[in-house]
Protein backbone atom coordinates (compact mmCIF):
# COMPACT_ATOMS: atom_id res chain seq x y z
CA UNK A 1 0.00 0.00 0.00
CA UNK A 2 2.59 2.67 0.73
CA UNK A 3 4.53 1.17 -2.41
CA UNK A 4 1.55 2.69 -4.32
CA UNK A 5 1.38 5.86 -2.09
CA UNK A 6 4.45 6.80 -2.79
CA UNK A 7 4.42 5.83 -6.70
CA UNK A 8 1.28 8.30 -6.32
CA UNK A 9 2.69 11.13 -5.09
CA UNK A 10 5.90 10.62 -7.40
CA UNK A 11 3.07 10.83 -9.76
CA UNK A 12 1.73 14.35 -8.74
CA UNK A 13 4.76 15.79 -8.13
CA UNK A 14 6.04 14.93 -11.55
CA UNK A 15 2.58 16.05 -13.18
CA UNK A 16 2.63 19.49 -11.14
CA UNK A 17 6.54 20.03 -12.54
CA UNK A 18 5.61 18.95 -15.90
CA UNK A 19 2.84 21.73 -15.66
CA UNK A 20 4.47 24.48 -14.48
CA UNK A 21 7.83 23.62 -17.23
CA UNK A 22 5.12 23.72 -20.13
CA UNK A 23 4.17 26.86 -18.73
CA UNK A 24 6.72 28.69 -17.67
CA UNK A 25 9.88 27.31 -19.27
CA UNK A 26 10.80 29.81 -22.09
CA UNK A 27 8.66 33.13 -19.78
CA UNK A 28 11.29 35.78 -19.03
CA UNK A 29 13.84 34.56 -21.13
CA UNK A 30 16.12 36.58 -22.63
CA UNK A 31 18.64 35.90 -25.64
CA UNK A 32 21.35 38.21 -27.19
CA UNK A 33 24.59 38.05 -29.46
CA UNK A 34 26.27 40.56 -30.88
CA UNK A 35 30.07 40.91 -32.47
CA UNK A 36 32.85 43.20 -30.69
CA UNK A 37 33.62 44.75 -33.90
CA UNK A 38 31.85 45.63 -37.48
CA UNK A 39 34.13 46.10 -39.53
CA UNK A 40 38.07 44.06 -39.82
CA UNK A 41 40.61 42.89 -42.15
CA UNK A 42 40.67 39.64 -43.54
CA UNK A 43 42.71 36.77 -41.36
CA UNK A 44 41.81 38.87 -38.01
CA UNK A 45 40.16 37.87 -35.10
CA UNK A 46 36.71 38.87 -33.45
CA UNK A 47 34.98 38.39 -30.72
CA UNK A 48 31.41 37.42 -30.64
CA UNK A 49 29.57 36.96 -27.34
CA UNK A 50 25.99 35.33 -26.59
CA UNK A 51 24.45 36.02 -23.59
CA UNK A 52 21.18 34.18 -21.81
CA UNK A 53 19.02 35.57 -19.02
CA UNK A 54 16.56 33.83 -17.16
CA UNK A 55 14.56 36.44 -15.03
CA UNK A 56 12.42 33.85 -13.44
CA UNK A 57 12.53 31.65 -10.52
CA UNK A 58 12.32 28.35 -11.96
CA UNK A 59 15.50 27.30 -13.69
CA UNK A 60 16.35 26.27 -16.98
CA UNK A 61 18.81 23.27 -16.54
CA UNK A 62 19.16 22.60 -20.47
CA UNK A 63 19.58 25.26 -23.13
CA UNK A 64 20.86 24.83 -26.61
CA UNK A 65 21.25 27.91 -29.08
CA UNK A 66 22.11 26.89 -33.02
CA UNK A 67 23.43 29.78 -34.84
CA UNK A 68 23.80 29.73 -38.79
CA UNK A 69 26.46 31.89 -40.38
CA UNK A 70 28.87 31.57 -43.08
CA UNK A 71 31.68 29.03 -43.49
CA UNK A 72 34.07 31.72 -43.45
CA UNK A 73 33.64 32.86 -39.93
CA UNK A 74 35.88 30.19 -38.15
CA UNK A 75 34.60 29.17 -34.84
CA UNK A 76 36.01 26.82 -32.97
CA UNK A 77 36.11 22.91 -34.61
CA UNK A 78 34.40 21.44 -31.80
CA UNK A 79 31.26 23.25 -31.56
CA UNK A 80 30.73 24.14 -35.27
CA UNK A 81 30.40 22.44 -38.37
CA UNK A 82 30.12 23.34 -41.77
CA UNK A 83 27.69 22.12 -44.48
CA UNK A 84 27.08 23.37 -48.02
CA UNK A 85 29.16 27.20 -47.33
CA UNK A 86 27.33 27.48 -43.96
CA UNK A 87 28.56 27.26 -40.70
CA UNK A 88 26.49 25.76 -37.84
CA UNK A 89 27.42 26.68 -34.39
CA UNK A 90 26.06 25.19 -31.01
CA UNK A 91 26.00 26.51 -27.35
CA UNK A 92 24.99 25.02 -24.47
CA UNK A 93 23.51 26.68 -21.20
CA UNK A 94 22.33 25.78 -17.62
CA UNK A 95 20.69 28.58 -15.70
CA UNK A 96 19.61 28.80 -11.83
CA UNK A 97 16.53 31.03 -11.13
CA UNK A 98 17.39 34.85 -11.69
CA UNK A 99 20.53 34.26 -13.45
CA UNK A 100 22.21 35.51 -16.69
CA UNK A 101 25.42 33.73 -18.33
CA UNK A 102 27.55 35.32 -21.06
CA UNK A 103 30.01 33.26 -23.38
CA UNK A 104 32.52 34.89 -25.54
CA UNK A 105 34.39 33.36 -28.63
CA UNK A 106 36.83 33.85 -30.92
CA UNK A 107 36.31 34.22 -34.26
CA UNK A 108 39.19 34.50 -37.05
CA UNK A 109 37.67 36.18 -40.37
CA UNK A 110 39.45 33.90 -43.01
CA UNK A 111 37.71 36.13 -46.47
CA UNK A 112 36.49 39.07 -47.33
CA UNK A 113 32.87 39.29 -47.74
CA UNK A 114 30.26 40.74 -45.62
CA UNK A 115 28.64 38.36 -42.78
CA UNK A 116 26.06 37.97 -40.35
CA UNK A 117 24.57 35.42 -38.05
CA UNK A 118 21.52 34.72 -40.18
CA UNK A 119 19.32 32.67 -38.22
CA UNK A 120 19.46 31.29 -33.80
CA UNK A 121 17.69 28.71 -33.01
CA UNK A 122 16.94 28.28 -29.60
CA UNK A 123 15.25 24.99 -27.64
CA UNK A 124 15.02 24.52 -23.54
CA UNK A 125 14.23 21.53 -21.92
CA UNK A 126 13.54 20.31 -17.93
CA UNK A 127 16.11 18.19 -16.40
CA UNK A 128 14.56 14.86 -17.55
CA UNK A 129 14.04 15.76 -21.32
CA UNK A 130 10.37 15.58 -21.27
CA UNK A 131 9.25 19.13 -21.64
CA UNK A 132 10.91 20.66 -24.67
CA UNK A 133 10.26 24.03 -26.38
CA UNK A 134 11.66 25.15 -29.29
CA UNK A 135 11.81 28.63 -31.43
CA UNK A 136 13.56 30.81 -34.09
CA UNK A 137 15.01 34.37 -32.18
CA UNK A 138 14.15 37.73 -33.45
CA UNK A 139 17.55 38.74 -34.19
CA UNK A 140 16.30 41.68 -36.40
CA UNK A 141 16.76 44.33 -33.87
CA UNK A 142 19.97 43.37 -32.67
CA UNK A 143 22.97 45.23 -33.26
CA UNK A 144 26.23 44.49 -34.23
CA UNK A 145 25.29 41.13 -35.67
CA UNK A 146 27.03 42.18 -39.12
CA UNK A 147 30.46 42.19 -39.49
CA UNK A 148 32.36 43.56 -42.71
CA UNK A 149 35.19 41.88 -43.76
CA UNK A 150 37.73 44.18 -45.98
CA UNK A 151 39.75 42.89 -48.17
CA UNK A 152 44.05 42.51 -47.15
CA UNK A 153 46.06 43.90 -49.62
CA UNK A 154 48.41 41.96 -51.00
CA UNK A 155 52.38 41.88 -50.70
CA UNK A 156 53.85 43.71 -53.58
CA UNK A 157 55.98 40.52 -54.38
CA UNK A 158 52.81 38.57 -54.36
CA UNK A 159 52.03 39.80 -58.10
CA UNK A 160 53.45 40.88 -61.50
CA UNK A 161 52.86 43.81 -64.17
CA UNK A 162 52.74 42.78 -67.80
CA UNK A 163 54.43 45.91 -69.12
CA UNK A 164 57.90 46.53 -71.15
CA UNK A 165 58.50 50.14 -69.41
CA UNK A 166 58.06 49.15 -66.48
CA UNK A 167 61.22 48.21 -64.22
CA UNK A 168 62.07 48.21 -60.30
CA UNK A 169 59.45 48.97 -58.38
CA UNK A 170 56.01 49.41 -59.37
CA UNK A 171 54.71 52.08 -57.67
CA UNK A 172 57.50 54.45 -58.09
CA UNK A 173 57.57 54.20 -61.51
CA UNK A 174 57.11 57.90 -63.05
CA UNK A 175 54.29 57.02 -66.05
CA UNK A 176 52.37 55.49 -62.93
CA UNK A 177 52.41 58.34 -60.23
CA UNK A 178 52.07 61.81 -60.17
CA UNK A 179 54.26 64.67 -59.39
CA UNK A 180 52.02 67.64 -58.03
CA UNK A 181 54.96 70.28 -57.43
CA UNK A 182 55.29 70.43 -61.69
CA UNK A 183 51.84 72.16 -62.97
CA UNK A 184 51.87 73.07 -66.66
CA UNK A 185 48.70 74.47 -67.74
CA UNK A 186 44.92 73.47 -66.77
CA UNK A 187 42.39 70.85 -68.27
CA UNK A 188 38.87 69.94 -67.73
CA UNK A 189 37.68 68.31 -64.65
CA UNK A 190 37.50 64.45 -64.77
CA UNK A 191 35.61 61.87 -62.61
CA UNK A 192 39.06 60.44 -61.47
CA UNK A 193 40.45 63.96 -59.95
CA UNK A 194 40.35 64.77 -56.45
CA UNK A 195 39.04 67.87 -55.72
CA UNK A 196 42.46 68.66 -53.95
CA UNK A 197 43.53 69.07 -57.35
CA UNK A 198 40.80 71.40 -58.98
CA UNK A 199 41.94 74.54 -59.66
CA UNK A 200 39.49 76.97 -58.50
CA UNK A 201 40.68 80.32 -59.92
CA UNK A 202 40.55 78.57 -63.54
CA UNK A 203 37.12 76.88 -62.40
CA UNK A 204 35.67 80.37 -61.89
CA UNK A 205 37.27 82.00 -65.14
CA UNK A 206 35.97 79.20 -67.73
CA UNK A 207 32.25 78.47 -65.55
CA UNK A 208 33.67 75.16 -65.46
CA UNK A 209 35.48 72.55 -62.81
CA UNK A 210 39.06 72.63 -64.01
CA UNK A 211 42.73 71.25 -62.49
CA UNK A 212 45.84 71.99 -62.58
CA UNK A 213 47.40 69.91 -65.40
CA UNK A 214 50.92 68.74 -64.52
CA UNK A 215 53.87 67.42 -66.48
CA UNK A 216 53.65 64.20 -68.11
CA UNK A 217 54.79 62.47 -65.63
CA UNK A 218 52.03 64.02 -62.58
CA UNK A 219 48.56 62.92 -64.01
CA UNK A 220 47.10 62.68 -60.03
CA UNK A 221 44.80 60.11 -60.82
CA UNK A 222 44.20 56.15 -61.73
CA UNK A 223 42.18 54.05 -62.68
CA UNK A 224 41.72 50.44 -61.49
CA UNK A 225 39.69 48.03 -63.43
CA UNK A 226 38.75 43.88 -61.22
CA UNK A 227 38.16 41.06 -63.57
CA UNK A 228 36.09 38.60 -61.74
CA UNK A 229 36.16 36.23 -64.69
CA UNK A 230 38.59 34.06 -63.80
CA UNK A 231 38.99 32.66 -67.03
CA UNK A 232 37.70 33.34 -70.70
CA UNK A 233 35.17 30.43 -70.45
CA UNK A 234 33.30 31.65 -67.07
CA UNK A 235 29.92 32.96 -67.88
CA UNK A 236 27.57 34.33 -65.46
CA UNK A 237 29.79 32.99 -62.48
CA UNK A 238 33.57 32.98 -61.61
CA UNK A 239 34.44 29.62 -61.29
CA UNK A 240 38.02 29.97 -59.66
CA UNK A 241 36.94 32.02 -56.57
CA UNK A 242 40.25 31.93 -54.92
CA UNK A 243 42.18 33.41 -58.13
CA UNK A 244 39.27 36.35 -58.10
CA UNK A 245 40.09 36.46 -53.90
CA UNK A 246 43.84 36.76 -55.52
CA UNK A 247 42.63 39.37 -57.97
CA UNK A 248 41.23 41.50 -55.09
CA UNK A 249 44.31 41.29 -52.77
CA UNK A 250 45.90 43.04 -55.55
CA UNK A 251 43.61 45.52 -56.24
CA UNK A 252 43.31 46.28 -52.22
CA UNK A 253 47.53 47.21 -52.48
CA UNK A 254 47.56 48.96 -55.34
CA UNK A 255 44.60 51.37 -54.10
CA UNK A 256 46.77 51.40 -50.72
CA UNK A 257 49.65 52.41 -52.06
CA UNK A 258 47.88 55.17 -54.25
CA UNK A 259 46.24 56.12 -51.46
CA UNK A 260 49.59 56.76 -49.21
CA UNK A 261 50.74 58.77 -52.16
CA UNK A 262 47.42 61.16 -52.41
CA UNK A 263 46.44 59.30 -55.83
CA UNK A 264 42.49 59.52 -56.47
CA UNK A 265 41.88 56.00 -57.79
CA UNK A 266 38.70 55.20 -59.70
CA UNK A 267 37.55 51.61 -59.47
CA UNK A 268 35.70 49.82 -62.32
CA UNK A 269 34.41 46.23 -61.77
CA UNK A 270 32.38 43.66 -63.67
CA UNK A 271 30.25 42.69 -61.00
CA UNK A 272 26.65 43.70 -59.88
CA UNK A 273 23.19 43.24 -62.21
CA UNK A 274 23.69 42.27 -65.68
CA UNK A 275 25.04 45.06 -68.22
CA UNK A 276 26.06 46.77 -65.53
CA UNK A 277 29.75 47.92 -64.20
CA UNK A 278 30.53 48.82 -60.81
CA UNK A 279 32.16 52.28 -60.63
CA UNK A 280 33.35 54.23 -58.00
CA UNK A 281 35.59 57.37 -57.08
CA UNK A 282 36.94 58.28 -54.08
CA UNK A 283 40.37 59.41 -52.48
CA UNK A 284 39.63 57.58 -49.41
CA UNK A 285 40.78 54.14 -49.68
CA UNK A 286 38.68 52.72 -47.25
CA UNK A 287 35.41 53.59 -49.08
CA UNK A 288 37.44 51.80 -51.89
CA UNK A 289 37.56 48.46 -49.19
CA UNK A 290 34.13 48.61 -48.23
CA UNK A 291 32.82 48.59 -51.89
CA UNK A 292 35.29 45.48 -52.43
CA UNK A 293 34.05 44.01 -49.55
CA UNK A 294 30.75 43.57 -50.95
CA UNK A 295 31.53 42.12 -54.47
CA UNK A 296 30.71 38.65 -54.77
CA UNK A 297 31.38 35.68 -57.59
CA UNK A 298 28.48 37.32 -60.34
CA UNK A 299 29.54 38.57 -63.74
CA UNK A 300 28.18 41.54 -64.92
CA UNK A 301 29.88 41.81 -68.27
CA UNK A 302 32.24 39.64 -70.57
CA UNK A 303 35.87 41.38 -69.55
CA UNK A 304 36.52 42.18 -73.01
CA UNK A 305 33.56 44.12 -73.41
CA UNK A 306 33.88 46.00 -70.36
CA UNK A 307 37.61 47.13 -71.59
CA UNK A 308 36.55 47.85 -75.42
CA UNK A 309 33.42 50.11 -73.84
CA UNK A 310 34.92 52.04 -71.03
CA UNK A 311 39.23 52.37 -71.93
CA UNK A 312 38.38 54.79 -74.88
CA UNK A 313 36.41 57.15 -72.40
CA UNK A 314 39.43 57.51 -70.10
CA UNK A 315 41.71 60.15 -70.02
CA UNK A 316 44.55 62.15 -67.98
CA UNK A 317 44.49 58.82 -65.75
CA UNK A 318 46.87 56.05 -65.67
CA UNK A 319 45.06 52.49 -66.26
CA UNK A 320 45.71 49.16 -64.20
CA UNK A 321 44.11 46.06 -65.31
CA UNK A 322 43.70 43.25 -62.76
CA UNK A 323 43.01 40.15 -64.10
CA UNK A 324 43.70 36.43 -63.59
CA UNK A 325 44.29 36.09 -67.41
CA UNK A 326 45.01 38.10 -70.19
CA UNK A 327 42.90 38.79 -72.91
CA UNK A 328 43.29 39.57 -76.81
CA UNK A 329 41.48 42.85 -76.64
CA UNK A 330 43.71 44.15 -74.04
CA UNK A 331 47.17 43.54 -76.25
CA UNK A 332 45.19 45.75 -78.44
CA UNK A 333 44.85 48.53 -76.26
CA UNK A 334 48.06 48.03 -74.55
CA UNK A 335 50.03 48.82 -78.15
CA UNK A 336 47.69 52.60 -78.55
CA UNK A 337 47.52 53.09 -74.63
CA UNK A 338 51.02 53.39 -73.23
CA UNK A 339 49.66 54.38 -69.53
CA UNK A 340 47.78 50.82 -69.64
CA UNK A 341 49.58 48.46 -67.00
CA UNK A 342 48.25 44.53 -66.46
CA UNK A 343 48.74 43.11 -63.44
CA UNK A 344 48.08 39.20 -62.43
CA UNK A 345 48.44 38.00 -59.13
CA UNK A 346 50.64 34.58 -59.02
CA UNK A 347 48.87 32.25 -59.33
CA UNK A 348 47.11 32.98 -62.11
CA UNK A 349 46.73 32.09 -65.15
CA UNK A 350 48.06 33.46 -68.81
CA UNK A 351 45.32 32.33 -71.39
Amino acid sequence: MKFFAVCFMIFIVFSVVTAVYRRLLLKNFYYKCSFNKTEVFEGEEIEFTETVTNNKFLPVPWLKSELTTSEFLEFSELQSTVTDKTRLVTSFFSLSGFSKISRTWKIKCSRRGIYEISRVVITASDILGYVKKSFFEDISCFENIRVKVLPLPADENCFTVDQSEVSGDFFSVPKLISDPFFINGVRDYTPCDGIRNINWYASAREQKLMVSKNDYTSDMSATVFLNIQTSPADRDMAVYTDRTEKCIRVCAAIINKCSDLGIAVRLLCNNGEPGTVLDVVSEDKFSLFREMAAIDYRISIPFDQMLSCTIPEIYNSRIIVVSAFRSEIFEIIKNERSEVFFVVPDGGEAV
